[in-house]
């Protein structure tokens, strides 16, 4: 008697009969949250900021290489927020795609293009089960000469948006409603930067540990990503009002 062929599906719907996401989905969603971790971005007239917050392992740690901010190119940065080994892998695909783009269209990819091909790769993992969801966020920002200053952050459902000020993380709900009450368009480079500061304090302000904060920057006089020193902190955190 020849043996019955049994046809298995490995594919996943994305939303379940009640239209909410898979439970794997909302367990990467809720996975960022529990890093206590969050991270601000904004964008102004003249430049993006973003700044995120990150704990103190060990003294003895080489600081560079805890940070969650990372570059692709010269213009384009990015902040990840989430499970670290999830977060290297999928910045580590992220940069092989920029590689690629540049390599096939002979210029810099553009932020949209990579936040959303970055977004299909993670649209894949929640619909084939044996493809784990990525438990990161990753927000990017980047100054283009046709669009200025771009703020773009895709998470593991796999949505994909631009911004004018987001929040991502433990805390995001209470940084949101903060840049609800204090962002503006035509902040200039300084005042977005010490906005960004303030809100990842306010969000903070009743946390007994201690977390460092590293803030990247793009601007129109400046497209290159930059990373401030600890010096450069310093100064707005003494003009914290």
């Amino acid at each position: 008697m020849a043996a019955s062929c049994k046809w298995v599906r490995f594919d996943l719907n994305c939303l379940s009969p009640l239209l909410t996401l898979n439970p794997a989905t909302e367990y990467a969603l809720k996975a960022v949250e529990l890093e206590n971790i969050t991270a601000v971005a904004l964008r102004s007239g003249s430049c993006a900021v973003v700044a995120t917050q990150k704990e103190n392992i060990d003294k003895y740690a080489v600081p560079r290489s805890t940070s969650n901010l990372f570059t692709f190119n010269k213009t384009i940065g990015c902040c990840m927020v989430g499970r670290m080994g999830d977060a290297l892998h999928q910045m580590k695909l992220a940069q092989h795609i920029a590689y690629l783009f540049s390599c096939d269209c002979d210029y810099q990819i553009p932020v949209d293009v990579l936040c959303h091909r970055v977004a299909n790769l993670s649209q894949v993992h929640t619909q084939n089960s044996l493809m784990r969801v990525l438990g990161c966020c990753m927000i990017l920002i980047s100054y283009d000469d046709e669009t200025g200053p771009t703020v773009y952050k895709t998470d593991p459902s796999a949505n994909c948006s631009g911004f004018k000020a987001c929040a991502v993380g433990t805390h995001s709900v209470k940084a949101t409603k903060y840049l609800e009450q204090k962002y503006r368009r035509d902040l200039s480079q300084d005042k977005a930067i010490q906005l960004a500061i303030n809100c990842l304090l306010h969000v903070r302000s009743n946390d007994s540990e201690e977390a460092t904060i590293e803030v990247g920057v793009v601007s129109k006089c400046d497209p290159n990503f930059r990373i401030l020193s600890d010096r450069e902190i310093e100064e707005f955190l003494s003009n914290d009002d």
